[in-house]
C-alpha cells in the first residue's frame, strides 16, 4: 500500500492501494470503518488499476447501499444495511448464514463487489410458520435481480453441515439463520475458527426483546474468550440489533 493521506479540508482522505495488497487493506478499512461517522475510508482503484487511488466517503458509500438494499424484502434496518456494507467491505471470503428473501445478501453483494471478494449465502430455506412469503434460493436471486445485483454462491443446505464442507478462511461473518440458543452456540463452534486474524463475525438481532437465544449463546461466547491479558476478540461496534467483533489474534 502507498501511503495514507491526511484528512484534507473536503474531508477526504486519499487512499492509493496496490492491486497486490490484501491484509494492509482489511487492517487500514478497519481502523478507518471506526472513524464513522466522520467518514473516511478505503476506495478501491477502478477496473483493478495498481497505484491509482480514488477518494469516497463511507457516508455516501454505505448510505448508497443501503438505500439499494431497502428494495429487497428482508428485516434488517437501514442503519443496520449501513453498517454491514462497511463491515463487509473488505477482501477475501465474506459469509452470511441465514438470508430469508435477500436483504442482506444484496447488501454484501454490493460490498464484496468493492475489492471482488468472494460471497457464500447459507440457508435451508426452511419453512417459516407465521410468515406469509416463505423464502427460496430462487426468490433470493429474483429479488438481487430486481435492483441489479447477483447473489454469491447459495449453499442451500443448514450451516453446521455446511461448516463441514467449507474449506477457506473467512474475513467477514454475519450469523442471522435459527436464532434459538442451542443454535446460534453451534455457529459460533462453526465458525468463529475460520475467521481470518483481522477478520470480523457479526450477529443479528442481539437483545431484541423477544429473542433471547442470540443473546445468551453470544454472551456465552464473549464471556468464555475474553482475557484482559491475552486478548483475541474486539468489540468492533454495534448498531440497532446487530453487533461485531473483531478477531485481532
Amino acid at each position: 500500500m502507498d501511503a495514507l493521506g491526511e484528512a484534507g479540508p473536503t474531508g477526504f482522505i486519499p487512499v492509493h492501494v496496490q492491486e497486490s495488497c490484501t491484509d494492509c487493506i482489511d487492517a487500514a478499512a478497519l481502523e478507518y470503518t471506526r472513524k464513522e461517522p466522520g467518514g473516511f475510508y478505503l476506495s478501491c482503484p477502478p477496473q483493478g488499476e495498481p497505484g491509482r487511488g480514488t477518494e469516497m466517503t463511507i457516508e455516501k458509500e454505505s448510505k448508497r447501499a443501503a438505500l439499494l438494499s431497502m428494495k429487497v424484502p428482508g428485516q434488517i434496518r437501514f442503519t443496520e444495511a449501513r453498517f454491514l456494507y462497511q463491515l463487509g467491505r473488505r477482501k477475501g471470503n465474506l459469509v452470511e448464514i441465514g438470508c430469508l428473501h435477500g436483504r442482506s445478501t444484496s447488501v454484501l453483494a454490493q460490498a464484496a463487489a468493492v475489492f471482488n471478494a468472494s460471497l457464500t449465502s447459507i440457508d435451508p430455506f426452511y419453512v417459516t410458520p407465521g410468515m406469509k412469503q416463505q423464502g427460496s434460493a430462487e426468490i433470493v436471486k429474483r429479488n438481487l435481480a430486481a435492483v441489479g445485483l447477483k447473489p454469491g454462491k447459495l449453499m442451500v443446505m443448514e450451516s453446521h453441515a455446511a461448516a463441514a464442507v467449507y474449506q477457506d478462511e473467512v474475513s467477514f461473518l454475519f450469523i442471522d439463520g435459527n436464532h434459538d440458543y442451542e443454535h446460534v452456540r453451534e455457529d459460533i463452534a462453526d465458525w468463529a475458527g475460520k475467521v481470518k486474524v483481522t477478520g470480523v463475525m457479526a450477529f443479528h438481532d442481539m437483545f431484541m426483546p423477544h429473542i433471547s437465544g442470540v443473546a445468551q449463546a453470544v454472551t456465552e461466547w464473549w464471556l468464555s474468550i475474553f482475557d484482559i491479558h491475552n486478548v483475541t476478540w474486539k468489540l468492533e461496534g454495534m448498531t440497532d440489533f446487530t453487533i461485531a467483533f473483531r478477531r485481532v489474534k
